[in-house]
């Protein structure tokens, strides 16, 4: 499990609003800051968000309009962008609104002239950094929200109806576990594209043999699953053992050197992982125990699906998530 510590944050941020707010928060507040990578005063910031929303256009302040609630301490050139988020949760998807917030940022001047919650698309140029390392964190009104609880690095702070965090949970490194859909059996149905298919339905497609009797490979967007299973024994080395074996792994998981095939009700699952990932394994897991294993599909071939062990835990995100909480719990009591 990760541990809580400030670290440093490689991506570039977002959005609009300057902050004399009457309403200000307790002063002196221990923010979770992150900061960017190499962010250097005068370069370029862009949305790094899909649906980004700024919350203010104008160039003119109006206190009267505001309703940002942005602390007095963050200074000014502090910018907020709301944008949705989704992940699985106690076996459901949840739908949710963070807002990103990001100090020391010169807006370009026609973002903020933009009407209020005007929606930027991703990697749009918005402004640059008024100084090296700008400041960056998220929000949010949901307390202490599961997915950004397992994803950050730092303790969050509550002030008022937000609860501040971390960055981490954008960072590219980041398992971001609750992501993954939790499927327990090959009925479930899996969300990509704009229907579902079942685990059943997917394997099935591999099985059709297509009319020029070349080697079908089923291809599909790279779909996230969870599930809960019992590993055999510890991975081995991948073997090719035909030019078909090399080129696909060549083309689909060239960074893995270890696979394992398990059942998972009934469905062959083709694992593969990547480089160094058996020692994780050989350090923490006990052959025949429980696991939680976070996959990405790569493809469907001779009956088996394809997937990219992207992490494993001992333990559910529900019970990660509490046993997350207890900590915070136990530090802000030693702070009393």
């Amino acid at each position: 499990m990760k541990k809580f510590l400030l670290i440093l944050f490689p991506v570039l941020f977002i959005s609009c609003a300057t902050t004399n707010n009457t309403n200000a928060a307790t002063e002196k507040q221990q923010f979770p800051w992150s900061t960017t990578f190499n962010q250097k005063a005068g370069e370029e910031i862009k949305m790094p968000v899909d649906c980004g929303k700024i919350f203010y256009g104008t160039t003119t302040f109006k206190e009267a309009d505001w309703d940002a609630l942005i602390p007095q301490e963050f200074g000014n050139k502090t910018l907020v962008a709301s944008f949705p988020y989704s992940y699985y949760f106690n076996g459901k998807k949840i739908d949710v609104f963070y807002e990103v917030i990001i100090r020391d940022i010169d807006l370009k001047k026609e973002i903020q002239d933009l009407p209020s919650y005007s929606e930027i698309k991703k990697d749009t140029v918005i402004g640059t950094a008024s100084k090296d390392n700008p400041g960056i964190m998220i929000r949010t009104e949901n307390g202490y929200d599961p997915n950004l609880i397992l994803d950050s690095e730092d303790i969050p702070v509550t002030v008022g109806k937000y609860t501040y965090f971390d960055a981490s949970t954008f960072m590219p490194t980041t398992a971001k576990f609750l992501k993954f859909q939790p499927v327990k059996s090959k009925a479930a149905s899996i969300e990509f594209w704009d229907y579902p298919e079942t685990i059943e339905q997917i394997a099935a497609q591999t099985r059709v043999a297509p009319s020029d009797d070349k080697e079908h490979i089923l291809r599909l967007p790279n779909f996230k699953i969870m599930i809960k299973t019992k590993l055999p024994k510890i991975p081995e080395l991948i073997r090719t053992n035909s030019k078909s074996d090399l080129t696909l792994r060549t083309q689909f998981y060239s960074f893995c050197t270890t696979e394992e095939t398990i059942d998972f009700d009934g469905i062959p699952f083709h694992l593969v992982f990547y480089k160094n990932f058996e020692k994780y394994l050989t350090d923490e897991y006990k052959i025949g125990d429980d696991i939680y294993l976070y996959l990405v599909f790569l493809f469907g071939r001779k009956g088996e699906l394809y997937f990219y062990v992207r992490d494993f835990t001992l333990k559910s995100p529900e019970q990660l998530y509490d046993k997350r909480l207890k900590l915070i719990s136990e530090i802000h009591n030693k702070k009393r």
